[in-house]
């Protein structure tokens, strides 16, 4: 959240009037996998607070990606609505995944496969870095629990995937 309103991008947090607060952390259910466990390790070693006890550092981590979380305008049956969430953003990201099928499709290369191990190796140089804002507060309740932005990957905001056209 942020440019919306021409101030600095930080991640979506209710407390500060961003309609809803980034989710993420780590799976207690799945691994993570190499190329994630190094940018895991790099979370951990650039925050300066540690993890709670009971978090679960060595699962899979998320958000992989991200976009931009609130004030998306759709229209439903002629009318004019904002939403917000993953349920706005995952598609604009399934989209831009689309578009660069098409591309080397067209370019007669193979689909990107699996893209989450180049999203990694990458180290984010296609992402806009939000190292401001965190997950401990919703519109009512606020924790002491929750991850912060950082550096790099990170479990609030994973790497904000930015369009560029170059």
């Amino acid at each position: 959240m942020g440019p919306k309103t021409s101030t600095t991008e930080i991640a979506c947090q209710a407390d500060l009037g961003g309609g809803i607060t980034s989710g993420g952390g780590f799976s207690v259910l799945f691994p993570s996998f190499a190329q994630q466990r190094t940018a895991i390790k790099q979370y951990f070693q650039t925050v300066s607070t540690q993890s709670y006890p009971e978090y679960n550092t060595t699962g899979r981590g998320y958000p992989d990606v991200s976009l931009a979380g609130s004030c998306y305008i759709i229209i439903v049956g002629g009318d004019v609505h904002f939403v917000s969430g993953t349920s706005a953003s995952t598609p604009v990201v399934a989209g831009m995944i689309t578009l660069i099928h098409a591309a080397r499709k067209a370019a007669e290369q193979p689909t990107v496969g699996w893209l989450n191990p180049a999203l990694y190796a990458s180290q984010g140089s296609f992402a806009n870095d939000i190292t401001s804002g965190n997950s401990k507060c919703t519109v009512n309740v606020c924790c002491r629990q929750g991850y912060l932005a950082a550096s790099g990957w990170d479990p609030v905001t994973g790497f904000v995937w930015i369009c560029r056209l170059d």
